[in-house]
């Protein structure tokens, strides 16, 4: 968390050599388990100065995942984290709660979100569940079934569980079990 906020801190120090009027940057999230990085509200000219720090590997705005329930989580009972609003779910915020998750010493993430099917490597959830798969966590992750075409699908990365949908709500019975590696 702390070298995230010195290379917050030096980009701030090199916008006011430019422009005092420019707002300044502030770190969000600093993301330690799943994956080493984070989130910042920033303007164009600060990326550009982040861009030239070493150790820069890359940047991506922040994206609305979509929801893919609507009731699963009280319906079944699940603990849940808060990290969608009215218009979507945040990249920042599931990165930031999958990270926690993974430091509490959670065993499964059911994640039920999603932004359509995109290459791994621009797949900010894809990239976050194989830092999960790699702690020991199993990920499953909702389908979306959005369309428009029977195959288009969110959550495909081979080392999550991707599972389809119904619109059928009924309870059943379900046993859990510790994982054993072979």
């Amino acid at each position: 968390m702390q070298m995230y906020q010195a290379v917050i801190d030096f980009i701030n120090e090199m916008s006011l050599q430019g422009d005092d009027q420019e707002q300044q940057a502030e770190l969000l999230y600093a993301y330690e388990t799943s994956i080493s990085g984070f989130a910042a509200k920033l303007s164009t000219k600060q990326l550009q100065s982040l861009e030239k720090v070493d150790g820069f590997l890359s940047a991506s705005p922040d994206q609305l995942l979509q929801l893919h329930t609507t009731i699963s989580q009280q319906f079944l009972s699940l603990q849940t984290g808060k990290i969608c609003w009215i218009f979507g779910c945040s990249n920042a915020d599931m990165l930031a709660a999958i990270d926690k998750a993974i430091q509490d010493g959670v065993d499964v993430l059911s994640i039920s979100l999603g932004s359509g099917p995109l290459p791994f490597n621009r797949d900010i959830l894809s990239i976050d569940s194989f830092g999960a798969i790699k702690s020991g966590v199993f990920v499953s992750c909702s389908a979306g079934n959005l369309g428009p075409y029977s195959s288009y699908l969110s959550n495909s990365a081979p080392w999550m569980m991707t599972v389809a949908s119904s619109y059928m709500n009924f309870p059943s019975s379900y046993q859990a079990w510790k994982w054993k590696s072979c």
